[in-house]
């Protein structure tokens, strides 16, 4: 398994080589940052709501390394957070797989840095001419649907710039994406821009 971000539940696969960055594994120990926010589940919705199992061991891979797995290239990926999580290239299936997009979700953007870095990756899939984009909220997604991201992203850093406050941005971004998904990331990415 490669691991990225909260893997919470991972033990239901059973006892397969975990390879992860020193940082995600980090994170998911004691003092860790997907660690305390387990445990904030836990505490909001219940122990026997939230899988609180997270691995404690990896096989530790680095950002630009390949790996093999039954004869498949994975190559590791950086991300634009600083957890240490990572995004796949897998290139026998020209596809990528990061942990979230969402071409109609809101999605979560904690500052104007990581915006352009999304808008970056995104830019990325369109010249590496991906053919599938997999992620861990959303269904398979391709090239219409990264054009659509990155049309988004350019517009939410716009709005960004151009709000004043927390709920002018909120009610900017619902009245241009009416239909999107996801409006708890929408105020959360709210809150950190505008604090």
């Amino acid at each position: 398994m490669i691991l990225s971000y909260h893997p919470n539940g991972f033990s239901a696969y059973g006892s397969s080589t975990i390879y992860a960055t020193q940082g995600a594994l980090a994170s998911w120990n004691e003092g860790g940052g997907v660690y305390g926010l387990t445990q904030n589940f836990i505490q909001g919705f219940g122990a026997d709501k939230v899988a609180e199992d997270l691995p404690s061991d990896a096989k530790i891979v680095e950002i630009g390394q390949s790996i093999d797995i039954a004869e498949i290239k994975f190559n590791i990926l950086a991300t634009p957070d600083s957890e240490g999580n990572l995004s796949v290239e897998i290139p026998q299936i020209n596809s990528v797989y990061r942990h979230m997009m969402g071409a109609d979700v809101y999605n979560i953007l904690p500052a104007i840095e990581y915006i352009d870095a999304e808008i970056d990756a995104m830019k990325d899939y369109q010249s590496k001419r991906y053919s599938l984009i997999l992620t861990s909220h959303h269904t398979p997604e391709n090239q219409k649907d990264v054009a659509t991201k990155l049309s988004y992203l350019k517009t939410i850093k716009k709005l960004a710039q151009k709000s004043k406050s927390k709920d002018q941005f909120i009610a900017a971004v619902k009245k241009a994406f009416p239909n999107y998904q996801g409006k708890n990331y929408l105020e959360m990415t709210a809150g950190a821009l505008f604090q």
